[in-house]
């Protein structure tokens, strides 16, 4: 018999995050906030970011709350069970 609680497991060669508050002119979706590849680790080794700033044009209007989404190359959303996971988000205020 098979068992029918096997992980779910693909190879991922690219990471895009999204996030709700981001106008991104130069993607589709407009939302694009970062993406990374190629993902160069093997199975259950830390998926390594870059680490730089990257800045972002923020839509305008009020928020209740930021939203991240992580998806694979094909726009699926990632099933992440990390609990050491860190992101880092700064928002500067731009006086022009």
């Amino acid at each position: 018999m098979i068992n029918q609680n096997a992980p779910n497991v693909e190879v991922q060669n690219n990471v895009i995050i999204t996030c709700n508050l981001i106008n991104n002119e130069l993607s589709r979706p407009k939302s694009i906030l970062h993406c990374f590849a190629p993902i160069n680790t093997s199975f259950g080794s830390s998926i390594q970011g870059v680490h730089e700033i990257v800045y972002s044009k923020i839509k305008s209007g009020t928020y209740k709350n930021l939203e991240l989404n992580i998806y694979d190359q094909d726009y699926k959303l990632l099933e992440i069970n990390d609990p050491n996971m860190v992101i880092n988000i700064s928002i500067i205020k731009n006086n022009d």
